[in-house]
């Protein structure tokens, strides 16, 4: 017989697909574990700016502290943000839409994904989905914070609102997680570069 899988959804931080549970976590521990990925990334940021300053030597591009700090937030944020996130798609495409895959190819013919199955692929949840969005809604609220900072422009802040919504709307109620793994993750390996 088969042994009944545990659901680790009432832990209070989310870190990995298998701790994202059978039905997903609540909006709180949700919103803790954004606001220690937020944390992280700070740290990190603050990290490679260090680097960065020592090095500082290499081109003469560096010397200036501004440039130093955007550096280190695109490499720091974006950069590993994305990649993370690109990651967590990449490992998880065949579990969360592996049909899409096998049948991609076969579009108008007989044994191609069946329309009768997308509200299956609307409303399915997926762990994996939910640790990408998790880690997507994490990026988007540290970008808009360096957004605000940085002066960055409107453009630029109405984007992270309705990337960080579609996220949140993603997560809560809990649709479209066959579609994430694209749209939160293997779109994100070219912005990541």
């Amino acid at each position: 017989s088969a042994l009944p899988q545990k659901d680790d959804s009432n832990k209070l931080l989310q870190h990995s697909a298998h701790t994202y549970g059978l039905g997903g976590p609540d909006s709180i521990s949700t919103i803790l574990t954004v606001s220690v990925k937020v944390i992280i990334l700070f740290a990190i940021e603050h990290l490679v700016r260090i680097i960065i300053e020592k090095n500082s030597h290499i081109d003469p591009i560096l010397t200036v502290e501004r440039n130093r700090h955007v550096m280190a937030r695109h490499i720091a944020v974006d950069f590993i943000s994305l990649a993370i996130c690109a990651y967590i798609a990449i490992k998880n495409r065949h579990s969360v839409c592996g049909e899409l895959f096998t049948h991609g190819m076969k579009w108008g013919k007989s044994d191609s994904m069946s329309d009768n199955d997308s509200e299956s692929r609307v409303f399915t949840y997926h762990p994996a989905s939910q640790q990408l969005m998790v880690w997507f809604c994490a990026y988007q609220a540290k970008n808009m914070y360096d957004s605000i900072y940085w002066d960055d422009g409107i453009e630029f802040l109405i984007h992270h609102i309705f990337a960080g919504l579609a996220c949140w709307g993603g997560m809560f109620p809990g649709c479209c997680h066959f579609y994430a793994i694209f749209y939160f993750g293997l779109s994100e390996i070219s912005t990541a570069i």
